[in-house]
């Protein structure tokens, strides 16, 4: 398997092609897991699912500032997906935060029953 930090050139080219969520309906508190499906297929669809749960390189790492240049620009990509989807009450909210796993992940917790 490749690794998700192969290509500087990748990750910016995926920057030009955002995710279309204009079709899902912006998420309001009801229907989470339904909504969370549907951010992950869109994502998927352009191989950044795994940023979703992808933490950034670790310092130190064989080509660690190429491999951050990439994990930086998709999870600015994820982050913009997620708010993007959201109501604009709950985009309100969440939008302060800048790291896409902190948005995933307190979505979570507060949605998952």
């Amino acid at each position: 398997m490749a690794s998700p930090f192969s290509s500087v050139a990748a990750a910016l080219t995926t920057a030009k092609n955002l995710p279309d969520v204009s079709k899902i309906e912006p998420f309001n508190g009801e229907h989470f897991k339904r909504w969370q499906d549907k951010i992950h297929d869109i994502l998927d669809v352009h191989n950044l699912a795994e940023y979703l749960t992808l933490s950034p390189p670790e310092e130190g790492c064989e080509d660690f500032d190429n491999k951050m240049k990439i994990w930086t620009a998709n999870n600015k990509i994820c982050r913009y997906t997620i708010l993007s989807a959201l109501s604009s009450n709950l985009c309100d909210i969440y939008y302060t935060y800048k790291n896409k796993d902190e948005i995933w992940n307190l979505l979570s917790k507060k949605y998952i029953i």
